[in-house]
């Protein structure tokens, strides 16, 4: 009887109905700056204890996928900021974190001229031919490589060249 009673069992188990599984969510959101604005690039985030993980777009967001439900932390690092933790919970649906704003902050800048030293030696060659008068120029970078103590000595360095 027992061994009927067994396949008894394993039939009507076969039978019947299986649930199915949770379907996996997605988790996404945006790293950004502490004024909400610039989004961070390269940041490293990850859902613990499962070592899920990704690293954040040029605008900041990030997107973790096939995420099983459950209790996780959400550990967000870039270079020197904080670490950012964030306790996430996920049942069965997407998780929109929004922004997420690590200590970080971006100060804009207005216009920004770089100009390498081949390009400051062209520049002062430049006004030296298109001048009418005696000119000499000499660019930061130049002054900085000579062995003169003060501007001053620069001036009389030049003057000396002149002569």
């Amino acid at each position: 009887m027992t061994f009927r009673w067994h396949l008894l069992c394993l039939v009507l188990a076969a039978a019947l109905p299986r649930a199915a599984p949770a379907a996996d969510v997605v988790v996404h959101g945006r790293i950004v700056d502490a004024s909400g604005r610039a989004g961070f690039a390269g940041a490293s985030v990850t859902l613990d204890p499962r070592g899920l993980h990704a690293i954040s777009a040029g605008d900041g967001t990030f997107r973790i996928e096939s995420v099983p439900d459950g209790d996780y932390v959400l550990r967000v690092e870039y270079r020197d900021a904080p670490t950012l933790h964030r306790d996430v919970r996920v049942r069965g649906d997407d998780v929109e974190l929004g922004d997420l704003a690590i200590g970080a902050t971006v100060t804009e800048l207005g216009e920004v001229i770089v100009i390498g030293r081949l390009g400051a030696l062209a520049d002062a060659a430049r006004r030296k031919r298109g001048s009418v008068t005696v000119v000499d120029s000499v660019s930061a970078d130049a002054i900085g490589q000579l062995p003169d103590q003060n501007a001053a000595e620069v001036l009389g360095w030049l003057r000396a060249q002149q002569e």
